[in-house]
């Protein structure tokens, strides 16, 4: 087999392999639902909202957060909570609101009222029956942002 030859060969198992490689990485691939998949998309995460809201409000420590506002300021708070956690789970939404920091800290929001936060969350995702991995991670990803919403003392 002359130079030529070999050289042609060489390149012709490097692009069988190549394919070779290729196909067997499609087959295998297996995308991971995101949590937004697993959740239910975006009328799910609505009904979240739509749920642990007035949780929220009944609540002593939190009630202050909404009286006094519009119905149109509550729809607002709404879609831009949807969007944000329609984002941050994986799903196609961008989120057009402040930054949680700028949005949050005229709140002054503190422990207490975080805890009691996570507390009606998790009650509202036991409510709607969502699964215990997906449970757990909304409550570990919505974790992630309490630096910028609860207040530093």
């Amino acid at each position: 087999m002359n130079r030529k030859q070999t050289l042609t060969l060489m390149c012709a198992l490097l692009m069988l392999i190549g394919q070779a490689t290729l196909v067997s990485g499609q087959k295998g691939e297996s995308k991971t639902p995101s949590l937004y998949e697993r959740l239910g998309g975006s009328d799910k995460i609505g009904a979240i909202f739509d749920d642990v809201g007035p949780r929220m409000a009944a609540d002593p420590l939190l009630a202050k957060f909404f009286q006094g506002q519009s119905p149109e300021a509550l729809t607002s708070q709404r879609n831009r909570t949807v969007e944000f956690l329609c984002h941050e789970t994986g799903g196609p939404c961008e989120y057009t609101g402040q930054p949680l920091k700028k949005a949050h800290g005229v709140l002054h929001i503190n422990e207490a009222q975080w805890k009691a936060f996570l507390k009606h969350l998790g009650e509202t995702l036991d409510h709607l029956k969502i699964g215990d991995k997906e449970k757990h991670d909304m409550l570990t990803l919505v974790g992630h942002f309490k630096s910028e919403v609860v207040e530093k003392k």
